[in-house]
């Protein structure tokens, strides 16, 4: 009787996968050439999106290289990839479904309940704020920008801006207190009109 070379129905010797669990990258890149592309077939036969399928599909490998310390050469590798290739289709579906469920609930809603005096309001709202925000002294402006337009931490503002951590935190804290107490003015004389 012949002697099996590959374990678990895979293509992948054991020896290949022990070499994968040192992190030897050749070894890597053998196990990425024999499963990239059915991978990425299989996960777009399950999702219908081929670009989603190659993203996911890269995911898995990332996953394989990160967790390569837990191959078991003897178990194979294929059972891993697909399975968790299954797992991150799933992911995504349900992703997906969250998604379509907001798009419909903001179609349904959402449009219905901003009439066009509400969004003129807010247009208004937006412009009073802005006119606000170009009253303040630029640093404070730079720094409510950088906080609330491009969304950077307060740790990273300060790094850029070259000021500390309570600094910053200190003119967010004022420029916020003060768009709050300018709003509820706003909402008052609003509620008047």
């Amino acid at each position: 009787m012949k002697p099996r070379s590959h374990i678990g129905g895979d293509d992948m010797s054991a020896e290949i996968l022990e070499a994968l669990r040192r992190g030897e990258s050749w070894a890597f890149d053998r196990v990425y050439t024999r499963y990239a592309t059915p991978l990425k077939n299989y996960i777009s036969s399950l999702t219908g999106n081929e670009e989603e399928a190659r993203e996911l599909n890269h995911d898995v490998f990332v996953a394989l290289w990160t967790g390569r310390d837990k191959i078991v050469p003897e178990k194979g590798i294929r059972g891993f990839l697909f399975q968790r290739a299954t797992h991150l289709a799933m992911n995504w579906f349900d992703h997906e479904k969250v998604k379509q469920r907001y798009r419909e609930f903001r179609a349904r809603n959402l449009d219905a309940a901003i009439s066009p005096d509400m969004q003129l309001m807010g247009e208004e709202l937006r412009t009073m704020i802005e006119l606000f925000l170009q009253g303040l002294p630029q640093q404070r402006q730079a720094i409510f920008r950088l906080r609330h337009h491009e969304g950077l931490s307060v740790e990273d503002i300060a790094t850029r801006l070259g000021l500390s951590v309570s600094t910053i935190r200190n003119n967010l804290s004022m420029v916020t207190t003060a768009i709050r107490d300018l709003i509820v003015v706003w909402i008052f004389i609003m509620h008047r009109i």
